[in-house]
């Protein structure tokens, strides 16, 4: 009896040789591609939002034009993958200064078509969470939206106004004021294309 349990225990013990080493390599290749500065795994960036449909069989809600300083196309299209899938598309001002506007696409089933947006379930690996502060129902563009001002993690506060476009919630972040988003989320549902 006493032969068993030392084997056992040897056998144990050789295996938790090899297990956690293992995970912990694991783990470090894991975090590998954010700290070399790239996306974080399940993150995937595409160089058109064209490639972004093809690949994905995605219709992305978009704008026929974005006020100025914005223009379209994305200066960076990522999706993180997931259920649902996620797509960010970053429009940078032109010249490059001031705050970029962020617009984000869930794809889900045409089953969770809704009257009122849901807001939220952003993954953290597009963008940072924040603590709601306020939140508010609207119409914009005779659509039901929701604006909502958050307080990010670094001291930063940014609004998001949420809509759902078919079958996909869609939502507008900006570093700047309500009035200015709100105003992007007109132009950007009444011109649709």
């Amino acid at each position: 009896m006493i032969e068993r349990s030392d084997n056992g225990m040897i056998v144990a013990w050789q295996l938790l040789r090899v297990v956690v080493p293992t995970i912990l390599v694991l783990g470090v290749l894991n975090a590998l591609p954010q700290f070399l500065g790239g996306d974080p795994l399940g993150v995937v960036r595409y160089d058109t939002v064209e490639r972004l449909q093809q690949r994905h069989r995605l219709a992305v809600s978009r704008a026929a034009s974005l006020p100025s300083p914005w223009a379209w196309p994305p200066s960076r299209i990522r999706v993180a993958v997931g259920k649902p899938d996620w797509a960010e598309f970053r429009f940078q001002p032109d010249g490059h200064g001031g705050d970029a506007l962020v617009m984000c696409q869930a794809f889900e089933p045409d089953r969770a078509q809704a009257r009122q947006p849901r807001d939220g379930d952003v993954p953290a690996a597009l963008l940072p969470a924040g603590e709601l502060m306020q939140a508010s129902d609207l119409v914009i563009a005779g659509r039901p939206a929701r604006l909502r001002r958050l307080l990010l993690a670094d001291g930063a506060i940014v609004h998001e106004v949420w809509w759902r476009d078919g079958g996909a919630r869609v939502m507008l972040r900006l570093h700047g004021t309500a009035a200015s988003l709100t105003r992007i989320a007109q132009r950007v549902l009444g011109n649709r294309s």
